[in-house]
């Protein structure tokens, strides 16, 4: 098995781009969630969390989003800051977008879900202008699928002409369209994931 070699000339490894949000974790499991009181709170956001474990292992990370501009803003630009991602490529929003929410259900050790806050998010406001010619040159981008599906960037083609690089994707596959359920009028949406326990 070969290891992915980085050109450590470069000023970066890699940067996610995408989806940063918080997770709040109850600490009073095995209940419904209706019923839990005490949460534990962490950036979620699986580009965010390649990039803070890749930086982590060492890696010179970057990240490009567009965070809230309040307190919940500052959580998720701090947390990634303080294990060196470079934040030059975070924007905050202008037009009071928040950020997105999860909320975990822990009904026993075998039995979970979450409730997501996802409708108009702060990061799905990221546009092609955020992303240019000026961006520090880096050798692997990393996106979701979620975020090319629902994002107005498109799809990976045009982010690979906007940067003229080649994209490393988990993803080999065109990006489908999101198959989450319509949000009802309260905009939640809920789905079930393995337990986290």
């Amino acid at each position: 098995m070969s290891y992915i070699e980085f050109d450590n000339s470069k000023p970066l490894d890699v940067i996610p781009i995408g989806r940063i949000a918080i997770d709040f974790n109850p600490t009073d499991m095995n209940k419904p969630l209706s019923e839990s009181s005490n949460f534990n709170k962490y950036v979620g956001g699986s580009p965010a969390n390649i990039a803070v474990g890749l930086a982590r292992l060492g890696a010179k990370c970057g990240f490009i989003a567009r965070v809230s501009d309040d307190q919940f803003g500052d959580y998720v630009e701090n947390y990634i800051k303080a294990d060196g991602i470079d934040v030059s490529h975070v924007f905050r929003c202008e037009h009071g977008e928040n950020l997105g929410l999860t909320f975990t259900e822990i009904l026993s050790p075998t039995q979970s879900s979450i409730l997501m806050y996802r409708d108009g998010v702060a990061d799905l406001q990221l546009v092609s202008p955020y992303i240019n010619d000026e961006t520090v040159a880096i050798q692997f981008f990393a996106l979701n699928r979620h975020f090319l599906g629902q994002n107005r960037l498109n799809n990976d083609f045009h982010v690979c002409l906007r940067f003229k690089l080649t994209l490393h994707s988990t993803h080999s596959r065109r990006p489908r369209p999101s198959r989450r359920p319509k949000r009802s009028s309260d905009r939640r949406c809920r789905r079930s994931v393995p337990a986290r326990v």
